[in-house]
């Protein structure tokens, strides 16, 4: 259903939306406006400022840390990738053996 809403929104934004469907969305107060997209950045950047680096992670944001030093410690992250996430609070370690 979120789909379906993004595409009508992003429809009649590009002009694309037949005169009968835009009827009908506004006969049903169907809300057009396009919302921003918010990258991972801002949303990690957003988290931190609110939670702190240092406060407990919910299992989803734990998971979603959990794969970002995975992919740093495998050498699998791109430098600008991890420029972002420093810059937004994040904080890497290699591990040595």
């Amino acid at each position: 259903v979120g789909t379906w809403h993004r595409c009508q929104r992003v429809a009649f934004q590009a002009g694309t939306l037949s005169a009968e469907r835009l009827q009908q969305l506004q006969s049903a107060n169907f809300d057009l406006t396009v919302r921003p997209t918010i990258s991972w950045h801002d949303s990690f950047a957003a988290w931190v400022a609110e939670h702190g680096s240092g406060s407990k992670l919910s299992k989803r944001v734990a998971t979603w840390v959990k794969t970002q030093h995975t992919a740093y410690q495998n050498r699998f992250m791109s430098k600008e990738r991890i420029a972002m996430l420093q810059e937004a609070g994040f904080v890497f370690k290699r591990r040595t053996c």
